[in-house]
């Protein structure tokens, strides 16, 4: 990135911030690490300035630091939560109008539904501090926004279900016996109820399956229709819950999708079964009384259509994860063949290669280093590597693995040895980091 300074970095610091925090969002949605790829990004415009970042933890709603630019001392303090720029971050906290000493300024990341970190910077110009504040407020936008994504996700499982039915639920990929504990569930949950399930078939546009979740808890009616109508209907058009307090008001109403013969409703509550991109079907109680039905009822069977819903949508998938695993199978064998001529090809090298951790602890050793180390590859592995190939008790001096670690890249370097014949033996030494799928080192 371009070093930009003074009046141009300060006209710019928007277009700037929300340039690095959009690139940002494009990789993750974890705001720590957005934060962090952000402020790596613009390190370069804080040239002989100290800037730090922490973030309020929500597990245990305290401040963790979470990113420093400074001279490796003060790092190394701040990330211990300790040293100036860490006081002054608590500092900052203490009241509605803080003390900033000088030299230093604050912007916080924060909005009106809630605080979220700080950001510090020491020995920083007008313009830095321009920049600074519009990190911030991008980073609140950002926060806000992966927030609201969350809470999306929260929605089904927000309220409490009593888990022994919900869990019996997950017990199962068959459908019959899915049915079956959702009745036991809401013959639990509403004692004084009758339940009854539509399901839509996808095998078979538009019909839907109605199952009067009545009588025994093991046996199950099914009845069939072309059309979906009446107060379910709209609930699964609509993906809306439904609370009727009076069915005798409500014109909706058809007897034959709405209720069951012989029973004479007065009122009803209807949710929705919804997956991912499309309703499966809906959940009904029915009772005998007027207006019955609150609040607190409509919250449990919302929180009890969920996990029914999963566990239905799991079982109406179960065909497609069969004839997956045929290809899953296919796969593996791929992938097993390419692990053995990968295997191979190390052990068959001249060349001495061995994997480690970060704590230099041997992963896999080829048969040539092996065979020079004395041993057998399968008793070297989980040892450390300078205490079994090097016979020392800490790291070699001149090992360049820390590096590679650290930096993310190849290293190289030449080592003479003295060999068995009392000749020395000039090594050429590689290291090569391993990297995750995120690209960090492993």
């Amino acid at each position: 990135m371009t070093t930009i300074a003074g009046p141009e970095l300060k006209k710019n610091a928007g277009v700037l911030a929300r340039n690095v925090i959009s690139q940002a969002l494009q990789d993750t949605l974890n705001l720590e690490q957005i934060v962090v790829l952000t402020l790596e990004s613009l390190k370069p415009q804080f040239q002989g300035a100290e800037l730090a970042c922490s973030l309020l933890a929500k597990d245990s709603h305290s401040l963790q630091p979470v990113w420093i630019h400074a001279e490796s001392s003060v790092k190394k303090q701040f990330l211990n939560k300790a040293g100036i720029l860490w006081e002054i971050i608590e500092g900052s906290l203490e009241s509605d109008d803080p003390e900033i000493p000088s030299g230093f300024q604050i912007a916080f990341i924060e909005s009106e539904s809630g605080f979220y970190g700080v950001l510090v910077l020491r020995r920083g110009d007008r313009a830095m501090y321009e920049l600074v504040k519009k990190i911030a407020e991008g980073l609140q936008e950002v926060a806000v926004q992966i927030e609201e994504t969350s809470d999306v996700h929260r929605l089904t499982r927000k309220l409490e279900i009593l888990n022994r039915t919900a869990k019996s639920l997950t017990t199962s990929l068959d459908l019959d016996t899915i049915l079956i504990a959702t009745m036991q569930g809401v013959w639990e949950l509403f004692p004084e109820c009758v339940a009854i399930l539509t399901l839509m078939d996808f095998d078979r546009e538009q019909l839907y399956i109605k199952i009067p979740l009545t009588g025994e808890p093991d046996k199950v009616v099914r009845y069939e229709t072309e059309e979906i109508e009446g107060i379910v209907g709209d609930c699964i058009k609509n993906r809306a819950t439904s609370v009727v307090p009076d069915i005798g008001t409500d014109r909706r109403f058809v007897v034959d999708l709405d209720s069951e013969k012989g029973l004479s409703p007065q009122s009803l509550m209807c949710v929705p079964l919804l997956t991912h991109d499309r309703a499966l079907g809906a959940l009904s109680i029915l009772s005998t009384k007027i207006d019955v039905f609150r609040k607190k009822d409509l919250d449990l069977l919302v929180a009890f259509s969920a996990s029914v819903s999963v566990a239905i949508s799991n079982a109406k998938f179960l065909h497609e994860v069969t004839s997956a695993n045929a290809n899953l199978e296919e796969s593996r064998r791929e992938i097993e063949h390419s692990r053995n001529t990968l295997l191979a090809l190390f052990d068959n090298l001249d060349d001495e290669l061995y994997i480690i951790n970060q704590d230099y602890e041997l992963i896999a050793v080829n048969q040539a280093r092996a065979r020079r180390a004395g041993a057998a590859p399968r008793d070297l592995v989980s040892r450390s590597c300078h205490m079994v190939l090097e016979e020392r008790d800490s790291p070699c001096p001149a090992c360049l693995a820390k590096k590679a670690f650290d930096v993310g890249q190849k290293t190289k370097r030449i080592e003479n040895t003295l060999g068995p014949d009392h000749q020395f033996i000039i090594r050429e030494i590689y290291t090569y980091p391993i990297v995750d799928a995120e690209g960090g080192v492993i």
